[in-house]
């Protein structure tokens, strides 16, 4: 796997109202979704409600299809759902990856 950028991460949480109140003093900006950005690189966090405290999704950058391949073979083998469909084009020179 050859991932070459976090995109964005994507946390549950149970109580989203504090949780999104200090990321929004920490700096990030709050957008509409439960997302939050910033200045240089867009929505890269989103805040989910959760039972718990845990990681909902990870999307990484990679510079090409093969290595996209490589990465979700390399998720299917520790058992982690990969979904394609959902995949976006990312290039590693963008400044601003695409948001979804």
């Amino acid at each position: 796997m050859s991932p070459h950028g976090l995109l964005s991460v994507t946390i549950g949480v149970p109580n989203v109202t504090e949780t999104a109140a200090y990321y929004a003093e920490f700096g990030l900006a709050p957008e509409a979704g439960g997302w939050f950005s910033t200045q240089d690189a867009g929505r890269q966090l989103q805040i989910l409600p959760a039972p718990t405290r845990r990681l909902l999704g990870l999307r990484v950058g990679v510079d090409d299809a093969d290595d996209l391949a490589r990465a979700g073979a390399s998720l299917g083998r520790l058992g982690v759902p990969a979904l394609p469909a959902l995949a976006r084009s990312w290039r590693r020179s963008s400044r601003s990856p695409a948001s979804g």
